[in-house]
């Protein structure tokens, strides 16, 4: 039959071998072929399409069931069918049969370790990350050493939202391998996660020079792409519209639920970090009420640009000092990162409700967004006081009104300073 002919000819065997000369075949084939061993070359990925074809079809023919994709009689089968199967389906973008058969290769040999890496790439692939890290705690069962085990541990970890998580699996795949490009790029994304720029350039860069070194073209191009924006982006760190769009992303990660993300936010970040998000949140609360004030044309122009930019940094600095202070009383360790993370993020909210106000909305319209402000910035202050100066519930209860009132106390004395001024 003129087909198989060409399938022997494929699998390099006369018409008249033997199932075993087209098993033995096939699998000598499938590892010079292997596109693991290949990673940039699709020729070779075709290759093995066509090996692994020809000896679905040949090996089917043999039992009389030419369907290629029929799992019958599979405990008669190698592991090793199951897992080159898998491979080839893969490459098809069959994920969930390819998934099957590394099951079954798995199934037979159950500490087949090539079978689980190419199931946990295939999992990662179709965003089951979960499943993806229990296939890498079975792989560093079978070799504490697995590198690739690391590697997507910590890539899903960081796509589920573990990004300190994920550096610690990508620092343990470096100790294993300290040339594994892949494992410093995406270690650098993790980083910038988690706030530390600086450690996601030194990353970046030494990633390029990896791929370059490797030859890996796309990959270098990708890491200096990344590299290029992350040092744009530091560049213009404190030009409006780049703090502006900066401040709204990290603020939206908690506007809709601050009881629950603030904390968790908070603590993504190192120190450094966290007193520069409030500082930005206190000035962008500042522009917005002046801009606000602007737009409104209000009387407050006649006071200086000086005095009204310095008025509006008031409840901020006054924040800072009360629970400086607070902490102080409570003997608690001062903390700055804290006390002014916590301010910047509560006049936020009352920054915006400036801005909105030179909108000359119905006054009706204009009290709801009042109440919504003034709600955020006590949800603020009282996730602040329990989750973040870890102060019990009834101390946040009786201290936040104080709070409120010597707040307002030092804005209202002020304004009466600068407008008898």
């Amino acid at each position: 039959m003129r087909v198989n002919e060409d399938y022997y000819q494929i699998l390099e065997l006369s018409a008249d071998a033997t199932l075993e000369d087209i098993k033995a075949a096939f699998r000598r084939l499938a590892r010079s072929y292997h596109p693991d061993l290949h990673p940039n070359n699709p020729e070779f990925s075709e290759k093995f399409k066509s090996i692994a074809r020809a000896y679905e079809i040949l090996r089917n023919s043999y039992s009389g069931n030419y369907n290629a994709s029929s799992q019958d009689n599979t405990s008669s089968e190698h592991y090793q069918d199951f897992y080159v199967r898998g491979i080839q389906l893969s490459l098809e973008r069959d994920y969930q049969k390819a998934i099957e058969n590394f099951s079954f290769a798995i199934a037979q040999k159950n500490d087949f370790l090539p079978a689980y890496l190419k199931r946990c790439e295939t999992l990662y692939k179709l965003g089951d990350d979960r499943d993806v890290l229990k296939d890498c705690e079975e792989l560093l069962k079978i070799d504490a050493n697995c590198l690739e085990a690391y590697y997507y541990r910590g890539r899903s970890r960081y796509r589920l939202g573990y990004a300190s998580s994920a550096v610690e699996a990508y620092n343990n795949a470096i100790k294993i391998a300290n040339n594994y490009a892949d494992a410093y790029y995406h270690r650098s994304l993790a980083y910038l996660e988690i706030e530390k720029s600086d450690l996601a350039i030194a990353d970046l860069k030494i990633a390029a020079h990896l791929f370059q070194a490797q030859q890996d073209y796309s990959g270098y191009q990708l890491a200096r792409d990344t590299l290029k924006k992350l040092q744009r982006s530091n560049n213009i760190l404190f030009s409006f519209s780049s703090l502006f769009n900066n401040i709204l992303l990290s603020f939206t990660k908690f506007l809709f639920n601050p009881v629950g993300e603030l904390a968790p936010f908070f603590a993504k970040l190192n120190e450094k970090a966290a007193i520069y998000k409030g500082i930005y949140y206190a000035i962008v609360a500042d522009l917005c009420f002046l801009l606000g004030i602007y737009l409104n044309r209000d009387s407050a122009l006649d006071f200086s640009f000086l005095k009204l930019a310095i008025f509006g940094l008031i409840p901020f600095i006054t924040l800072v000092g009360i629970n400086a202070i607070l902490l102080l009383i409570l003997a608690r360790a001062n903390s700055w990162s804290k006390v002014i993370f916590i301010a910047g993020a509560a006049v936020l909210p009352l920054g915006f409700l400036g801005l909105v106000d030179s909108l000359s909305l119905p006054t009706s319209i204009m009290l709801i967004f009042t109440v919504f402000a003034c709600c955020y910035t006590i949800l603020i202050l009282y996730t602040s006081l329990t989750q973040i100066l870890n102060c019990s519930e009834a101390t946040a209860a009786f201290i936040l009104p104080i709070i409120l009132l010597v707040n307002g106390w030092v804005c209202y004395q002020f304004f009466i300073a600068i407008a008898a001024g």
